[in-house]
């Protein structure tokens, strides 16, 4: 597997798309779930309330250390991952035991998200170093031979 070291030369359209668009609207809608939760006649389920809870916490590591590509950022990323594949599951045998009508709904819903899930955790894996050690592009162009092909400004 391919892992870039250095963020000029990585390929980062996803990654903004992911920060800048994804990130945010997750909050937003993780916010909006709470709200709508709270304000219902019923009590919202714990494992529901923890979900959305620690999944705004992550997006808000994510979103502000994505910036400078923190550590913390890398793992908040993981962490709504897993999240996402914990709270899938869930919702797999929660809807599978409420009717087993809803099963292949739940299923397909469920790994439908795994599988994006999982293409994600692939791209951010190949950039883990740009989070925890990365090279500065000057070193990179010394190490490998390579001519800056930036454009000057």
């Amino acid at each position: 597997m391919i892992k870039f070291y250095t963020k000029e030369i990585a390929p980062m359209k996803f990654h903004k798309l992911y920060h800048l668009v994804v990130t945010p609207l997750n909050i937003l809608l993780s916010v909006y779930t709470l709200v709508t939760l709270f304000s219902g006649k019923d009590s919202p389920g714990l494992i529901t309330v923890a979900y959305e809870g620690l999944l705004i916490v992550a997006c808000v590591l994510t979103f502000i250390g994505c910036f400078k590509f923190k550590k913390y950022a890398w793992w908040a990323i993981m962490l709504g991952f897993g999240l996402e594949m914990f709270y899938d599951i869930y919702y797999l045998i929660f809807y599978t035991v409420l009717s087993p009508d809803f099963f292949i709904d739940a299923l397909s819903q469920v790994l439908w998200r795994m599988v994006a899930v999982v293409f994600m955790f692939i791209y951010y894996l190949k950039r883990r170093p740009l989070f925890f050690d990365p090279i500065p592009y000057e070193e990179y162009l010394e190490v490998t031979g390579q001519k800056d092909n930036r454009k000057k400004k």
